[in-house]
């Protein structure tokens, strides 16, 4: 329990998430979790870094169009399941740590970095920041 204690309060340190789970995996996170929000302008703001981190572009595709994803590795499906069933759903997935095959530490911090771009949604949300008027968006109208 100290080791999960410790994961919060050191919850999001940037640096050492990318060491253990790559850009690549954050920046899906990112993705999965402004897309849960329909957070135009953090879509189109994490979608070219998404590409730029080496994330497949069926995999943005997935979670921009909200389909299924198919033919994903298991680390790339995971997270997008649990975006979904975190902010679509509501629910608490306990057996995510096993799912992901990460470490507490891990899945505390990249569950922070979630919760970081879901309060830049509400945020945006709250003061109704969008897109320019007539400016293309990368998020399907859902």
């Amino acid at each position: 329990m100290l080791d999960l204690a410790t994961s919060l309060v050191m919850a999001l340190d940037r640096k050492s998430l990318e060491a253990s789970v790559g850009l690549r995996l954050m920046v899906q996170a990112s993705l999965v979790t402004a897309r849960e929000h329909d957070a135009q302008i953090s879509m189109d703001g994490d979608e070219p870094l998404a590409l730029k981190a080496g994330l497949e572009p069926a995999i943005v595709d997935a979670v921009r169009l909200h389909g299924t994803p198919t033919d994903l590795a298991r680390q790339e499906a995971v997270i997008i399941a649990f975006g979904r069933e975190l902010f679509d759903k509501a629910q608490s997935v306990r057996d995510l740590r096993s799912r992901l095959g990460r470490s507490a530490r891990d899945l505390v911090n990249l569950v922070s970095l979630m919760a970081q771009h879901a309060a830049d949604a509400v945020l945006l949300a709250a003061f109704d920041r969008h897109l320019p008027l007539g400016e293309k968006t990368v998020v399907a109208n859902s």
